[in-house]
């Protein structure tokens, strides 16, 4: 093990961990019992049974006998496709996939909520595979964009539904020794694919006069492998594959988080390649394209998240994944860094029950344990939920520096019906930390020091406590007026509050000529520190065709709010010996400067962005933003204040050309508005091949 590499983080605690993981994810033990063919009613579908393997408290132990099983597809009617219309097409989103065993072999079930009629399905043969190609129909699962499912039934090896391009859907069917026949049905719960397999059929005759023993079979479910995310909403607002984006965008998935054990927000922006950096007591900094991007450029779930430090209380317990915008943001975001901005998605709740516990524990006394509880509150599973809790407690290589964290989160969704759709997410969390220090000088660290080398865990500041508490409350809700337009509204409110020891911190000036005495100032935070921030952003999507140009329109508002207080003070300071410390002002010092301000700032923007299918290898995106922002800081110690108002257009053109499936190529050119900043144009040109190639540290 590289120490270089455990001390990245010199207040990273966690350096080698020894991790206890309980999860309810052991193998599936399930008794068979083999099928004797009965005759069936005419009026009854072709569901015979359904075995699921998930995470649940009770699991499926046994498979019942064919006239123990209830059918579900009563109303199951043979489709006869009709011809592919020509003119407009629409895109039908496929929302849930069910393998269902049979008689004959299994049944592909399409949720879609429409008439399977209007699907434009193209079947062929391939090799062993019975492959259909559905050219208006999207997979859009609240697991990702893909199925896969190995072995469903005897004679099948293998069904699988991926998205091929932006408006294609491909189901693939694979049989053993040869491809299965396939029958299509229509059913209210959506297009049904009817598989038969002959060697199914085989398996199932019963030997005259002989007794049928049980079959015993231990099914362990695959993992959920995900180191290669295919779409993302950060780059468009919208879902989009991340090859037709004109922008740079990296995903860090959950299964990343969950193998490297991430705690911090830093540790997991190293994959992607952004310099980041965790200073205790204060907020993540991090650094993409060589721009500073520590101030309101995390986002979470695409709302305006974290300032004042309010990072620094927050860990990955209940983060899904984290997504990293590359370049100018400011039309869909409004102000926004010039590097780019962090999107955290939160853990959605799941309808299938899900009860995971984890402790681990690690040098420098540190301690970690965290819990994910989820599952359907309703017998429909049309309201589900997820919680989330964990703590922390840590030492560090550096003399009186110990942190404690803990964190709590929420999540309630609700199906109003199937087009409607209400999330509401909460958190709070607590972050306690010794007082940061500011470093060492680098003679006796870097250089040498006639006087000696300085240990590296020396700490010239001045021992005290920091608290950092954030508060965070938000909703969306959803609605699809139908397959190609919908409507969002998202809300989010967030408190932060800092409270440091009315001590202070000593701050290093210089070191002296003695190389030993080091001067410093006194800086002292009085009474608390607090931010307040409302966003409101209303999105209406659009799908449609102009011609032979297909069309993904957005529109939308923003409003947002902040209120940031604070009173700070500095002091003149006793000196500290590097070799020798000891703790103490001394006594108050004289006081050199002071500052009490607080600051209410509004922004408005409107904005609209379209992404246009020119061909099948070209992609165009225009998009542009107009905000007006309100400020006015008040300077408490003068008793003035100063308003400011100012108002931007920001632009957004981009294309992409996609010579071969693996590779885009994109030019792209943006105006940033950024707080500090007057408007910046920036614009790139870059090569980029995504989805081919992906290395994770």
């Amino acid at each position: 093990m590289n120490p270089q590499k455990l001390n990245y983080f010199s207040w990273q605690s966690l350096l080698f961990t020894t991790s206890m993981l309980v999860s309810i994810n052991k193998p599936l033990r399930v008794v068979a019992v083999p099928i004797i063919p009965t005759q069936i009613p005419a009026n009854k579908g072709q569901l015979l049974l359904q075995t699921t393997i998930i995470k649940s408290v009770v699991p499926i132990r046994e498979i019942r006998s064919l006239n123990q099983v209830e059918h579900s597809l009563t109303n199951a009617q043979k489709l006869v496709q009709s011809p592919i219309p020509t003119g407009k097409v629409e895109t039908i989103s496929v929302t849930g996939v069910k393998v269902n065993s049979t008689d004959k072999g299994l049944e592909v079930i399409l949720e879609t909520g429409v008439k399977s009629d209007r699907l434009q399905v193209t079947p062929k043969t391939e090799r062993n595979s019975y492959v259909a190609d559905i050219s208006n129909a999207q997979l859009r699962l609240t697991s990702g964009n893909t199925f896969r499912q190995s072995k469903p039934v005897a004679g099948i090896t293998e069904v699988s539904i991926t998205n091929i391009d932006g408006s294609t859907l491909r189901l693939t069917v694979t049989g053993e020794s040869s491809a299965p026949a396939v029958e299509l049905f229509d059913s209210n719960e959506g297009l049904v694919f009817g598989v038969t397999n002959s060697a199914i059929t085989a398996q199932q005759k019963p030997q005259s006069g002989e007794n049928q023993a049980p079959i015993e079979l231990e099914v362990t479910a695959p993992p959920e492998t995900g180191y290669n995310p295919t779409d993302t909403a950060v780059g468009t607002r919208t879902n989009t594959p991340l090859r037709d984006i004109p922008q740079t965008v990296n995903v860090i998935p959950q299964q990343v988080i969950k193998d490297q054990h991430i705690l911090y927000i830093g540790d997991a922006l190293k994959n992607v390649g952004v310099a980041a950096e965790r200073e205790p007591g204060s907020q993540d900094r991090f650094i993409i394209r060589g721009f500073n991007s520590s101030f309101g450029n995390i986002l979470i779930d695409g709302l305006r998240g974290f300032s004042l430090g309010g990072s620094a209380a927050l860990n990955l317990n209940n983060i899904e994944r984290v997504e990293v915008l590359r370049g100018p943001a400011s039309v869909l975001y409004g102000r926004a860094g010039l590097g780019g901005v962090v999107n955290l998605v939160t853990k959605p709740p799941l309808k299938d029950s899900y009860y995971s516990a984890d402790f681990s524990i690690g040098n420098f006394n540190s301690y970690r344990g965290s819990l994910d509880f989820s599952g359907p509150l309703t017998t429909n599973k049309n309201v589900s939920y997820r919680f989330n809790a964990s703590y922390l407690n840590s030492d560090s290589f550096i003399d009186f520096y110990n942190e404690e964290r803990y964190q709590f989160a929420g999540a309630l969704s609700w199906d109003i019906d199937r087009n409607t759709k209400l999330t509401f997410n909460s958190s709070y969390g607590d972050y306690n930390s010794s007082l940061t220090n500011e470093g060492l000088p680098a003679i006796g660290t870097l250089y040498p020091n006639p006087n000696g080398k300085v240990p590296i865990s020396r700490y010239v500041g001045e021992v005290g406590t920091t608290d950092i508490i954030t508060t965070r409350l938000s909703y969306k809700i959803e609605h699809h007026f139908n397959d190609n337009w919908s409507i969002e509204n998202a809300f989010g409110l967030l408190n932060v509050k800092i409270d440091n020891s009315p001590i202070g911190r000593g701050v290093p000036i210089a070191l002296q000529p003695d190389n030993e005495t080091l001067t410093r100032r006194r800086f002292v935070q009085v009474g608390e520190s607090f931010q307040n921030g409302t966003d409101l952003n209303t999105l209406v999507t659009g799908q449609f065709k102009t011609g032979s140009l297909e069309h993904q329109l957005i529109v939308g508002t923003e409003y947002a709010w902040s209120f940031v207080n604070g009173y700070n003070q500095n002091f003149t300071a006793s000196s500290i010996n590097i070799f020798n410390p000891v703790y103490g002002f001394g006594g108050g010092g004289t006081l050199s400067n002071q500052s009490s301000s607080s600051t209410n700032a509004y922004n408005l923007g409107v904005y609209a962005q379209d992404l246009i299918t020119l061909s099948q290898n070209f992609k165009l995106v225009l998009g542009s933003r107009y905000d007006w922002t309100w400020q006015t800081n008040d300077n408490k110690l003068a008793s003035t204040s100063t308003n400011f108002s100012s108002e931007a257009f920001s632009p957004r053109v981009g294309i992409v050309y996609q010579p071969i499936k693996p590779l885009s190529l994109y030019a792209s050119y943006a105006r940033v508005r950024s707080p500090g900043w007057t408007n910046r144009n920036w614009a790139g040109i870059s090569t980029t091949a995504r989805n081919s190639i992906r290395n994770w540290c």
